[in-house]
């Protein structure tokens, strides 16, 4: 696994690590799953570093 990244987080049923996405049709609920957050954060940093 040299030179991968691996994350880890909690992807149940419920809100409590929840966040809202730009594209959330639904206002007033988060949509996107914490991890899955920080996973888009992640591959925005490593496509910036390619340049």
């Amino acid at each position: 696994m040299e030179g991968k990244i691996v994350m880890l987080g909690f992807l149940g049923p419920g809100d409590t690590d929840k966040f809202f996405s730009p594209f959330n049709k639904n206002s007033t609920e988060p949509d996107m799953y914490g991890v899955e957050y920080l996973a888009n954060i992640v591959a925005q940093v490593l496509e910036y570093k390619k340049e």
